[in-house]
């Protein structure tokens, strides 16, 4: 594999792990949104995304300890780790991670196939 390949799948892996967040805190399973965040934390700071690291950690310190209602501002959080996301993508100036966190997941159309939602690019 090329390093170019692996830099994307590197990056999808990271991605992978936020989407699983996301989905968890949209969901209302804060605990389980915890714990990705927390290894999403270790796979962007072993994949060497610093910034993307420091986003999920200030997510995961807003969200609070297990158990607890989480803190005020956790959205804002969700949206600037989207932004980071977005910086780290071997794939500058495709990836649009704070649109489809912001929306929820993708919608599948009439023929089956897949669509982000409409965000006025």
């Amino acid at each position: 594999m090329n390093s170019n390949a692996d830099a994307i799948l590197t990056h999808a892996a990271v991605v992978q792990e936020a989407a699983a967040a996301s989905d968890a805190l949209l969901t209302g399973d804060v605990d389980e949104a915890r714990f990705r965040i927390h290894l999403l934390v270790a796979k962007a700071d072993i994949a060497g995304f610093e910034e993307v690291s420091r986003a999920a950690a200030l997510l995961l310190a807003t969200l609070g300890a297990p158990g607890n209602v989480p803190g005020t501002g956790y959205g804002a959080c969700l949206i600037n780790l989207a932004d980071k996301l977005d910086s780290a993508s071997p794939l500058a100036g495709k990836a649009r991670y704070r649109q489809v966190f912001k929306s929820g997941a993708p919608s599948a159309s009439s023929d089956g196939a897949s669509e982000l939602p409409d965000v006025g690019r």
